[in-house]
């Protein structure tokens, strides 16, 4: 197992991510990690890209307190790093509404990007996937067109994104890993642009660059 440190303050308290550098649900973690500049160290881990998101990613704080799953981990960050406008409660309701999207995403958008990566997997219902994949792009997209009206930049009302933008943007922003289109999602793309222009942002592979 490879240690990278990833931090930037030597002597700053260090959390663990098991980090699979192909993991959009790792990249979720890791964006507010370097946004926020915290001190973290990441551990290799093969991670199954289409396990529940109440699994992983794995963030360990201490030898006796594990933190499972991106919405979990994404809570506790936003009060480790006192951002609390990532994770306000007032939103808590509408955080639930985006991990069940999320979850959706995964099993249609994320399946045919694990097919496509792994170039040996035959999907029987690929046409229902990319229908179903679609179907949710255009939810998001439709959203993110009303909060442009609004003049709302993100997901959720606020003036920086949320745990809720952390969360759908690695999977959408990886669908050409997928085969998935996005050019006829305006808002999706302009969305994506915003992301990719907060501070200390770090791409991965196969992420949508405009």
């Amino acid at each position: 197992m490879t240690n990278l440190d990833h931090s930037p303050l030597t002597n700053s308290p260090r959390l663990i991510l098991k980090d699979d550098p192909m993991s959009s649900d790792c990249y979720a973690v890791r964006l507010f990690l370097y946004y926020h500049q915290v001190p973290f160290q990441s551990d290799y881990a093969d991670i199954d890209p289409l396990q529940p998101s109440d699994k992983i990613p794995e963030l360990a704080v201490a030898e006796d307190q594990i933190i499972y799953g991106i919405r979990p981990s994404l809570e506790f960050l936003a009060d480790f790093a006192a951002q609390p406008d990532w994770a306000k409660p007032s939103h808590t309701q509408h955080f639930q509404h985006w991990e069940d999207f999320h979850q959706q995403l995964k099993n249609s958008l994320g399946r045919l990007r694990q097919a496509n990566l792994s170039m040996s997997t035959f999907l029987d219902d690929e046409d229902i996937l990319i229908e179903k994949t679609n179907s949710l792009l255009n939810q998001l997209n439709d959203h993110l067109c009303v909060q442009t009206v609004l003049q709302q930049p993100w997901l959720l009302a606020g003036k920086t994104p949320s745990i809720a933008d952390l969360t759908i943007f690695p999977l959408v922003a990886l669908s050409m890993d997928a085969g998935i289109d996005l050019d006829d999602f305006v808002h999706i793309r302009r969305w994506v642009q915003r992301m990719r222009k907060l501070p200390n942002f770090v791409p991965m592979p196969g992420l949508l660059e405009s």
